[in-house]
């Protein structure tokens, strides 16, 4: 959509390091809400006032969920939310570590930068397991690709297996990626748990 394009436009013109993630509905037009991950802490503050200048107002702080803001604004009876994320993270589980993500980032052109096709994979994954808990068919269709290209020898295992035992959900990814379409209760509890034990800080928020 225009609008997204134009705070695209306002935040590579003020040279804001960023990925789009989670953003295949912004491809089609369905959605009016973008999803950003940014590189650093100046990245984050400075696009929270360019928003801000724009008319965007805060409608969900950090201190609803830990990493990410939305800020939003209604324009011509449409209202637009962009929000934006300091990590790869939901309910305050980090998913990934960031660097690499830049690192291994894809340009489209000018204005849209994507993560590596081993990243977007993880992030799908991470999205399940740690806040939707089921697959939907488009990510279902995903992990059929995901599973096809790493018979085939496409997909870069070994980048993925490092992020995951980094961030200590690598059994969690396998199961969601060769699992059924809904995950139990149980299943949720026991694969947080082997992440939670090596982060008890996390533990402590989501407790609070």
């Amino acid at each position: 959509p225009l609008k997204i394009m134009e705070i695209l436009y306002l935040f590579s013109s003020n040279n804001l390091s960023y990925i789009l993630f989670k953003c295949e509905h912004i491809f089609t037009g369905i959605n009016k809400n973008l999803d950003l991950l940014l590189e650093t802490k100046e990245d984050f503050s400075k696009a929270r006032r360019l928003l801000q200048r724009q008319g965007f107002v805060l409608r969900l702080p950090e201190t609803v969920e830990k990493y990410k803001e939305m800020w939003s604004k209604l324009i011509q009876n449409q209202l637009y939310s962009i929000h934006l994320h300091r990590e790869v993270a939901w309910h305050g589980l980090k998913a990934l570590s960031k660097e690499p993500l830049f690192a291994r980032k894809q340009s489209i052109n000018k204005l849209i930068f994507l993560p590596s096709l081993e990243d977007r994979i993880l992030i799908h994954a991470g999205h399940v397991l740690f806040e939707n808990f089921s697959i939907k068919e488009r990510e279902a269709e995903y992990f059929s690709q995901f599973r096809n290209g790493l018979e085939a020898g496409l997909i870069d295992q070994q980048y993925i297996n490092k992020q995951l035992v980094k961030n200590h959900w690598k059994k969690g990814f396998y199961h969601v990626v060769y699992g059924k379409p809904e995950l139990t209760v149980t299943e949720i509890v026991k694969l947080w748990a082997i992440k939670l034990v090596f982060e008890p800080t996390t533990t402590l928020y989501l407790a609070q």
